[in-house]
Parts: C-alpha cells; structure tokens; sequence
C-alpha cells in the first residue's frame, strides 16, 4: 500500500500479527500486542507500506 489509511475495527479476542510487514516511511497503532493461543479470530498482515498507516479500533 502506497499514501494510504487501513483502518481495523476489531472486537476484542482478535489479534492481530504485522511481523510480515516492512514499512517505509509509516505507522502502525495496533493494540493487540500479544499472540493468543485462544483468540477468536487471528489477522495476518504481510507485504510493504510505503507513506501509509495501519490503525486498529478496538470496538467496546
């Protein structure tokens, strides 16, 4: 993704792994920092971020 906004609403329980990320020039917020074995659901992100963000909002 290039000049770009990824916006994740997540519930809790969902975690998210951006381990296959490179970023260039970017930013991640990710609240879920932890690998749960007994999460509910488990998003994988991989491939490159140039001038782009990632936020995760988590819903309450």
């Amino acid at each position: 993704m290039v000049h770009g906004r990824l916006v994740l609403v997540t519930s809790p329980g969902t975690v998210i792994d951006t381990d296959g990320l490179n970023l260039t020039y970017s930013k991640l917020k990710i609240h879920s920092t932890d690998l749960a074995a007994d999460a509910r659901l488990h998003i994988e992100l991989t491939g490159t971020l140039q001038h782009a963000k990632v936020i995760e909002r988590v819903r309450r």
